[in-house]
């Protein structure tokens, strides 16, 4: 006996693949080819098996009823049947499809009734048991639908009856009608039952019809949406690349004249000037540093986008980058006359391994963010502990604020590109929306996360906070990033060449 290697996989492999064709003419060829198949096919060939199940049952039938073999009813049925399959075969397979609306397959299955009525006629007529194959032919065309089985079921009867018929006033065998009536009941009961079962089996398969058709349209649907949205990712990706072969070729072009300016200006500064003309030198210069850090955000921006944005991976002692961030945060601070606060927490690790450059831009964004829009009143910026594990930390830095505020219908758009809480032409404050976006795309290159509550939460509103009687409702952003420690054997010397 040899093996039969693996059995779920031949398993597999012998089971019928299914297509949903979506092209309607397509699925309407391949349905006439299947009808074609079926009716001129198919159906001879069980036809003839049928036929000869129908022969041996009459052969076996007689020699119970006779106690003797009659071979004559038996090779008269099989001729006469054989003749038949032959005959509607080379119709149907010269002819099917090609008769309009007159069905072929359907005429055939009518016909059939008189070979079945043959039979019951060469195996005693009247007395024959083989009448219940009446009923064969309304079973066999419960797949198709409610009215076609249910003409049959009335056709199935009318023929028995003819037979009867047939058999009383030309062969004229005494017929017992008390006997054939119950018979045709019988016919006629287990029929309407079939009837029946076929309704709801029609109903299952409309069900069905309507189910794949649903599906052909939906497929249809995506399709279409995938199409067109490849065409729109791939005309993205070209103006993607465009704008970045743009920004790279005009950040020589405008680079070098922006700090041309500011170079000037400071030497200019440097000169004796008249107080009028400081205060000029001074707005030239704060207008030229204005218009590269916007410049810097955009490239920064299209980098991050773009995903050209590359992290590091050094050791770094957090209080110091912290420091370098804020300070430049606080000088604006002051220069509102706001009250600066930073707070970090006795367990927040001093060195942390990542990227110091994105920590302290995220910090110092959302640290001008505050600010910009904050009028009376303070700024904080907390650091702690989110989670502590061995050789990685989460740090859970929030920047807190008495400003505006943010009402509720913009929270989830206020980290969109260009996008400020107040976007009208008249907002009293500038920029050019790119701050808090940068810090969320970084945040999540980083593996961390960036949201905001507003108004201020209860636990930032203590006494030497909101000490202003005109400040805003308030905003805390709350950014959680991940870092890990280095060795604990090393941490010490590295400590000390940082100091």
């Amino acid at each position: 006996m040899t093996g039969s290697g693996n059995p779920d996989g031949n398993a597999k492999r012998r089971q019928p693949s299914i297509v949903l064709e979506l092209d309607p003419e397509k699925e309407e060829i391949r349905k006439q080819v299947a009808r074609y198949s079926l009716n001129a096919m198919q159906f001879p060939i069980l036809r003839l098996v049928g036929f000869a199940g129908i022969a041996f049952f009459i052969l076996v039938h007689n020699y119970s009823l006779f106690k003797v073999f009659s071979w004559t009813a038996f090779l008269q049925f099989s001729a006469t049947a054989s003749l038949y399959s032959l005959f509607s075969w080379l119709i149907l397979y010269r002819y099917f499809g090609k008769t309009g609306r007159f069905d072929l397959g359907l005429f055939f299955f009518c016909t059939d009734l008189l070979v079945f009525a043959l039979a019951v006629y060469l195996s005693g007529g009247e007395k024959s048991f083989l009448f219940l194959i009446f009923v064969v032919r309304v079973a066999d065309q419960a797949y198709t639908s409610f009215r076609r089985v249910l003409w049959f079921a009335h056709l199935s009867v009318a023929t028995y009856i003819l037979l009867l018929l047939y058999l009383h006033f030309v062969d004229h065998h005494p017929i017992s009608l008390s006997f054939e009536v119950p018979k045709i009941c019988l016919i006629y009961m287990v029929d309407l039952y079939i009837c029946l079962t076929a309704r709801t089996a029609e109903k299952l398969r409309n069900r069905t019809r309507a189910s794949i058709s649903l599906a052909r349209d939906s497929i249809k649907k995506l399709k279409q949406q995938s199409t067109e949205l490849m065409a729109a990712t791939i005309k993205a990706e070209e103006a993607n690349i465009s704008k970045s072969e743009f920004l790279s070729n005009i950040n020589h072009e405008i680079r070098t004249p922006l700090n041309g300016l500011t170079g000037m200006t400071s030497l200019l500064s440097d000169t004796e000037l008249n107080t009028e003309q400081k205060e000029y030198v001074a707005m030239i210069k704060l207008s030229a540093d204005a218009l590269l850090e916007v410049f810097n955000d955009i490239l920064e921006f299209s980098r991050v986008e773009s995903g050209g944005l590359k992290l590091e991976e050094k050791m770094f002692d957090l209080r110091k980058i912290l420091h370098n961030a804020v300070n430049k945060v606080g000088l604006k601070a002051r220069q509102k006359n706001l009250g600066f606060d930073v707070e970090i927490s006795s367990e927040t690790p001093s060195l942390i391994i990542g990227d110091p450059v994105r920590f302290r831009q995220i910090i110092a964004n959302l640290g001008e963010n505050a600010v910009k829009f904050t009028e009376y009143g303070n700024i904080r910026i907390a650091v702690e502990v989110d989670r502590l594990k061995e050789s990685e930390v989460s740090l859970h830095i929030a920047v807190a604020d008495t400003g505006v505020g943010v009402s509720p219908d913009v929270v989830e758009k206020i980290f969109e590109r260009f996008s400020q809480a107040d976007g009208s032409s008249t907002r009293k404050v500038g920029g050019i929306g790119l701050g808090l976006t940068m810090s969320k795309h970084m945040a999540e290159i980083m593996g961390g996360r960036i949201w905001l509550e507003s108004p201020l939460p209860e636990r930032f509103l203590i006494s030497d906070f909101a000490a202003s009687a005109r400040a805003g409702s308030g905003t805390v952003f709350h950014v959680t990033l991940p870092f890990r420690l280095p060795e604990s054997s090393h941490e010490e010397g590295i400590r000390n060449s940082l100091t």
